[in-house]
């Protein structure tokens, strides 16, 4: 796992990430000033709660993470409104709704 930035609130731009890296589960959590995230790269395979109350995050998050595991709550309180990349559309889908808990939960 890279080393988390959770509740880092004066963090603006996410660092790369690199390659090695596969686990960047709960990275950002709490980052309520990010506001450019990184490449989610092709190597990633976790990356639940990654940007979980990441509330300046907005726009486009490019995913090239073709063998994500876990995203369960990745984009959750965030305004990220695009998925590019090299996913699938179906992986788009399900990543973007990681944004919003379903009733009961």
């Amino acid at each position: 796992m890279i080393s988390t930035f959770d509740n880092c609130y004066s963090l603006e731009v996410a660092p790369t990430i690199p390659l090695s890296v596969t686990d960047i589960g709960g990275c950002f959590i709490g980052c309520s000033s990010l506001r450019v995230p990184p490449v989610i790269h092709e190597n990633i395979l976790y990356a639940y709660d990654a940007f979980s109350a990441c509330y300046a995050l907005s726009g486009t998050l490019e995913v090239n993470a073709t063998n994500l595991i876990e995203y369960a709550d990745m984009l959750m309180d965030t305004n990220i409104t695009e998925i590019t990349g090299s996913i699938s559309d179906e992986l788009k889908v399900a990543i973007l709704e990681t944004k919003t808990v379903e009733e009961g939960e």
